[in-house]
């Protein structure tokens, strides 16, 4: 009889230790996947910022140019 208690105290205990070590597991796994989001999303601003300035430096090249090449015009003329 002893033997039968102890035994379902054991798998008891064993299914606790399934369930916490399963909620540990899903707790790492929820962790990994908020730090995977939050870099992704720090490399996509990077990368947005860094095409926004790329595209604002041609702009003003461009524009820059183009009036360069008017008051070029302007003076040969």
């Amino acid at each position: 009889m002893m033997m039968m208690a102890k035994f379902s105290d054991l798998k008891v205990t064993i299914k606790i230790n399934y369930f916490t070590a399963a909620a540990a597991a899903l707790a790492v796994v929820a962790i990994v996947q908020v730090v995977v989001v939050v870099v992704v999303v720090v490399v996509v601003v990077v990368v947005v910022v860094v095409v926004v300035v790329v595209v604002v430096v041609v702009v003003v090249v461009v524009v820059v140019g183009a009036a360069a090449a008017v008051v070029v015009v302007i003076v040969i003329y």
